[in-house]
């Protein structure tokens, strides 16, 4: 995904949950690996919605 594009997609998540809901600064560590860990990715942000049409809307 190039820059402009994850921006687009950080922007549109964001004006689902709102901008407090969406982290892309500082250590996203915890978020970063499968439950086994044993699988690691850099994540883009991690997304916390507030009910289920969020959820649905984010998805």
């Amino acid at each position: 995904m190039h820059t402009a594009e994850k921006e687009t997609f950080l922007q549109a998540l964001r004006a689902i949950v709102g901008a407090a809901h969406v982290l892309t600064e500082g250590d996203l560590s915890a978020w970063e690996q499968d439950w086994r860990k044993r699988e690691q990715v850099k994540a883009l942000a991690v997304v916390r919605p507030g009910n289920t049409d969020e959820v649905a809307r984010v998805v």
